[in-house]
């Protein structure tokens, strides 16, 4: 019941949000599949496509490969891998990035955050790119969610990215803000509902994207071991 409300209260202001935007209607999907080998470890592998021209054609596709490590009690080491495509004009080019973070995470009581620094690289750096998600680029994110209902979570985050070249270094290129809705299924999947508002600040004009986002998560464990084991035979 209280998935429904939220959702409907999404709706309801959708018509608003696109009634006040730049570009057409857009919306983000992925299918993120993770595997916890370890208590320390966390592998992931994230299929996403994303669509534009109010949702009539598709503008991005790719893959995330990639590995998490818990450094200490609340920071985390993370890599990532992406390859894909970007539909550009009439034909499909191929993109791909790396980036390397570190992330701080704590709870306090029903409330979670996280504050999180990425440095990205584009392998394709000499490509004209106005993505913000495939240029080198430095992105630094905070993070909060509201885990107090039962089976949802309520979370929003806003995102800066700031320019690494040596004469324009720390610029602030583009902002994002996020608020989403996230439905435990089961102990191991989840399915999430969130909006995107996104403005580049360095292009012109400068424009900003509304985007609807769909996402599903299954998250694998390793199966513990028994505790008490078998006696052997004496």
């Amino acid at each position: 019941m209280t998935l429904n409300k939220l959702v409907h209260i999404l709706v309801f202001f959708l018509p608003l949000f696109a009634s006040a935007q730049y570009k057409d209607a857009g919306m983000w999907t992925d299918l993120s599949c993770s595997f916890e080998p370890t208590k320390k470890w966390q592998l992931s592998a994230s299929p996403e496509i994303r669509l534009n021209e109010n949702l009539s054609r598709l503008s991005r596709a790719f893959v995330d490969f990639g590995a998490q490590y818990k450094y200490k009690k609340h920071f985390y080491l993370s890599a990532t891998l992406r390859v894909g495509a970007a539909h550009i004009q009439d034909y499909f080019e191929a993109r791909q990035r790396l980036q390397l973070g570190i992330a701080y995470k704590d709870k306090i009581g029903d409330f979670s955050f996280a504050v999180q620094s990425r440095w990205q690289a584009a392998v394709r750096p000499a490509a004209s790119e106005n993505d913000a998600d495939f240029i080198t680029t430095m992105r630094n994110k905070a993070q909060l969610k509201y885990t107090g209902l039962k089976g949802v979570d309520l979370g929003t985050s806003i995102e800066l990215f700031n320019n690494t070249q040596q004469y324009q270094q720390f610029q602030l290129q583009t902002w994002r803000w996020v608020i989403n809705v996230d439905k435990k299924i089961n102990k191991q999947n989840s399915i999430a509902l969130g909006y995107l508002i996104q403005k580049n600040i360095v292009e012109s004009p400068q424009e900003m994207d509304f985007v609807l986002l769909l996402s599903y998560q299954i998250t694998f464990e390793q199966k513990k071991e028994n505790e008490k084991k078998v006696d052997e035979v004496r």
